[in-house]
């Protein structure tokens, strides 16, 4: 895939290899790829999993989506 293309989605093997990486649920992983909220270090592990496989594409660039603060 060229670099100027941004994978839009990924197969259900791949969310499981995800999963397994960042030591989670795939429905997080789902969560995650549908921008839906995340606890913050489920969030940094999915991340740095998908980074691990190859994937990085598919990481968000906003901050964590989080309805509270941590003070």
């Amino acid at each position: 895939m060229p670099e100027t293309e941004k994978r839009t989605h990924i197969n259900a093997h791949q969310v499981r290899q995800v999963a397994v990486d960042a030591t989670c649920d795939p429905r997080s992983v789902e969560k995650y790829l549908a921008g839906k909220t995340l606890k913050p270090m489920t969030r940094e592990r999915i991340e740095k999993a998908l980074r691990a496989l190859g994937l990085g594409d598919l990481v968000q660039s906003e901050g964590p989506k989080v309805p509270w603060v941590i003070k």
